[in-house]
């Protein structure tokens, strides 16, 4: 799947040192995705519910998040803000098992890309990478 992202996205990737956020319940996805991006030198902070994400966002300048859809303590939709021109929110990727008609749903409430998992970590960061180091100001496409 092709998700066209937003400037907002660019300008995040392009603010100094990027930090990732991620998501998940599941502390093994948590420590697998840490590891793969810190391996390229991309800095990450954890959470294991979409409430303590937020508390994370409010005060830190993430440059991105990726979470899980389905967790207990606080779901990923939580973390979904419509995308504004004054919006400072990290743009959101989420990742779900669930496969139903919900995907549109949740790119229209904000969410750069919904992933299908199972999902091979180490191409989810391939994919990502390489908006870290642009500097055009088109819009880029993840390829999910």
């Amino acid at each position: 799947m092709t998700v066209n992202s937003n400037s907002r996205f660019i300008k995040n990737m392009n603010r100094g040192r990027p930090e990732v956020l991620i998501v998940d319940d599941e502390a093994l996805i948590r420590e697998l995705l840490a590891t793969e991006f810190e391996k390229r030198g991309i800095s990450t902070e954890t959470a294991s519910n979409a409430m303590e994400a937020l508390e994370k966002i409010k005060t830190n300048n993430f440059s991105l998040v990726i979470s899980d859809l389905r967790m207990p303590g606080g779901n990923g939709e939580l973390l979904l803000k419509p995308p504004s021109k004054e919006d400072s929110n990290p743009p959101v990727i989420l990742m779900t098992s669930i496969v139903d008609d919900t995907r549109a749903t949740l790119i229209s409430r904000g969410a750069l890309a919904v992933i299908q998992k199972p999902l091979r970590i180490k191409d989810l960061v391939e994919e990502i990478l390489p908006y870290y180091s642009s500097n055009n100001s088109q819009s880029p496409q993840i390829q999910v």
